[in-house]
This record gives structure tokens, sequence and C-alpha cells, in this order.
């Protein structure tokens, strides 16, 4: 972040007029960075600043910004008076962030507004139900699980791939078809016993079923990234960089796994999710 705050310094000491998607990169770099005041700052800024007007994105950017560093209230608020308070992808990025701090009561709020302007979102059910699942309420995740069937509104299998040998390997959650699976299970074993032995602690929180500590355990090993991972990390050179394609977000202890398996494996690992690029080196990843 630092390297893109100077560069755009420099640029704009030469004179430069950034455009928008110049200050969309900006303004993400902060919202990563988990630095929400420099990226309201560059909101206020642009137009007047830079005569860059502000759209949409923008505002987007903002709202996930204050969200990720918990600040749910103002980013609510930034998107309703803004005028863009019934947009479908500022309100599920407001329901992530609901998800990530556990805000039920909110969550539900934002949940109701999605359910009138874009019915029938899987992925706004599947956020809400993880809410509830985290918090407990079972009942209420029974209920909307069951909501969800009845309207046939269907979840996306998770699914990645990766290109090996030049042949594209694809995996499932919990996959059991790939020929494969035999060898990586046992691969799995050894990976796991060596990363705990090195710190890692499994975030089963990310797990928002009704199961036992060991189920939950378990029932993360199943992530189509993960299994997608070890079979890059048992049938590529050991300097070799793997690079991972995933359908759906990342999940948390996933992202926790693959980071501190690239420091212990010395092994650059590429992971493009849904939504962006992650870049693991050496224990660290650039989100």
């Amino acid at each position: 972040m630092d390297k893109a705050l100077t560069t755009f310094q420099d640029m704009i000491s030469r004179g430069i007029q950034p455009d928008s998607h110049i200050i969309s990169a900006l303004m993400t770099g902060y919202s990563h960075s988990l630095r929400p005041d420099e990226t309201l700052q560059l909101l206020t800024e642009m137009t007047k600043k830079y005569k860059v007007p502000c759209d949409e994105n923008h505002i987007g950017i903002t709202v996930d910004a204050l969200s990720r560093a918990g600040r749910l209230e103002e980013a609510e608020n930034l998107a309703t008076f803004s005028g863009h308070g019934d947009n479908p992808v500022i309100l599920m990025t407001l329901l992530g962030g609901c998800r990530l701090h556990q805000d039920r009561i909110r969550g539900q709020r934002i949940f109701d507004r999605l359910e009138q302007v874009d019915p029938a979102r899987a992925p706004s059910y599947i956020l809400l139900a993880n809410i509830q699942g985290k918090l407990g309420y079972w009942e209420d995740q029974k209920k909307l699980l069951q909501d969800m069937q009845d309207k046939k509104i269907s979840k996306i299998p998770g699914q990645s791939w990766i290109i090996v040998n030049n042949k594209k390997e694809v995996f499932r959650v919990n996959e059991k078809d790939h020929p494969a699976m035999p060898e990586i299970e046992e691969f799995r074993k050894k990976v796991v016993r060596r990363l705990l032995d090195n710190g890692y602690v499994p975030d089963v929180s990310w797990v928002t079923k009704e199961m036992t500590e060991d189920e939950k355990m378990e029932d993360l090993c199943k992530h189509s990234e993960r299994s997608a991972l070890l079979y890059g990390l048992m049938k590529t050179p050991a300097q070799s960089k793997l690079t991972i394609f995933q359908n759906l977000r990342v999940c948390g202890d996933c992202h926790a796994f693959a980071s501190l398996l690239s420091k212990l494996y010395q092994k650059d690992i590429c992971l493009r999710d849904s939504k962006t690029w992650h870049i693991f080196k050496d224990g660290n990843c650039n989100c």
C-alpha cells in the first residue's frame, strides 16, 4: 500500500491527473489495508481536488472499507444517504460486513432490503444463515434454509481448479470422485500435522452448521480450494508457483491455511476467488 501511495503522489507531483480507475484502485488499497479514514478522505476529495466524478463504485468501495473496519452504522448510512441504499452489490457488501462482525440484527435488516430489490439471491441467504449459525441461532437458520429450499433457490456449489502438466484438474466441495483424492487425503494429514506444529489453529467459526468441533474441523478439510492446493503442492516442482481459481469467496480458514503453507513450503500461491486475487508469499497475502 505504501508503494502504491508513493506512486500516486509522484504522479500528482508530475501534474498527471488521476482518473476514476486510479482513484478506485487507491481506495481499494486503503480498504484492504483497514484504513477507512483515508478511504473516506479520498471520497470527499476526489471531485473537488481531482475533478473525478463520484459514482456507485466509489461509494461501494468506501462502504467496504467501513464494513471491514467494523464501522457498520457509518457504512449503512453512507449507502443510504448517497442514494445507493438499494444497490444490490452495495447491500451484499454490507451483509458481508455483518457476517464478519456478527451483527445479526443489522444483517437481517440488510437481507430484508435485498429481498425487496433483488429477491432469490442465493448468496444473501447463505450470508445470513452463516451469521445465524455462527451465533447459535439454529432454529432461525433452519427456517431460513427451508424458505430457500421452498423458493427453489439453489446455492452455487463450490469448486476450484488448477492447471498441472497442461491439464485442468477440478475439485468440488466434499470431493470424492477425483482419482487423486485418496493420495490427497494421506498428504493432507502430513501437511496439517506440520502446520499445527507451526502455529496453525483451525478457525471452525467458518463452519456455521450445527456440528461438534471435531466435525467442523473435518468439514474445513473438504473445501474445494484446499483439495486443489494440496494437489498442486504434491504434483508440481518445489520452486514452482501454484495458481488456483475458485468460483466462490475463499473462506477465512483456507486463507490462513494457504498463508502458512506458503511460508513452510516456500511456495508462492496465487488464488483467484470470485472477488479478488490473493497472492501468498512467505506467509503473507497481498489482500
